[in-house]
């Protein structure tokens, strides 16, 4: 057996698994087509926040745009670009007009190289990833592994595998899965700049 993280080894195990038979097999990205920008590079004027993922359950877009009304609500300029489709791309365009949001862009499927186009050119990866009413869970999402190579700031959930990628405040921001607020709260701390890594 070959999971990609810690968490889904010690799943295994307790199903049952020997775990002489289990292999921790972690996924990588092309360094090559995602590489890092300069360093400390500076915020845009207006907080340029990206997401690429499926929109499926568990990507957490709802949380994502309702913390983006929370943002809107206090002022703060932003532009929120979602890269993607899904089965539930019409929920998404009905939330994005339910809560008035002014700047936030739904691209559709990109290629890589537009992906990483689009990374270069933002200073925040968001990824609330949640687990979906039916149990669908991430391993350790590609995106986040590709956003932080490029060396944007990275908030996601404390979900599955993620806590082995990023560490709360060190490489990037975690927050509970479906707290709106903190995601809110976290933007505007890098906002602010009251963050240090």
């Amino acid at each position: 057996m070959v999971p990609i993280s810690d968490l889904w080894r010690n799943r295994l195990v307790e199903l049952g698994c020997p775990e002489n038979k289990i292999k921790v097999n972690r996924m990588g990205i092309d360094s090559k087509q995602f590489e890092c920008r300069e360093l400390n590079k500076p915020l845009s004027n207006i907080l340029k926040i990206i997401t690429v993922a499926r929109f499926t359950e568990k990507k957490g877009l709802t949380y994502a745009l309702d913390a983006m009304a929370i943002l809107q609500s206090k002022g703060i300029k932003f532009e929120y670009n979602i890269i993607g489709g899904g089965e539930l791309k019409s929920d998404i365009e009905n939330q994005i007009a339910k809560l008035a949001l002014k700047n936030v862009k739904l691209l559709g499927f990109q290629p890589q190289n537009k992906v990483s186009e689009l990374l270069n050119e933002s200073d925040v990866f968001l990824l609330p990833s949640i687990t979906a009413k039916t149990g669908d869970m991430e391993g350790i999402p590609v995106s986040l592994m590709e956003a932080m190579a490029m060396g944007l700031l990275t908030v996601s959930t404390y979900h599955s595998g993620i806590p082995e990628l990023i560490s709360d405040s060190q490489n990037g921001f975690l927050v509970p899965e479906r707290n709106t607020e903190e995601i809110a709260n976290v933007v505007l701390k890098i906002v602010n700049n009251e963050i240090n890594i």
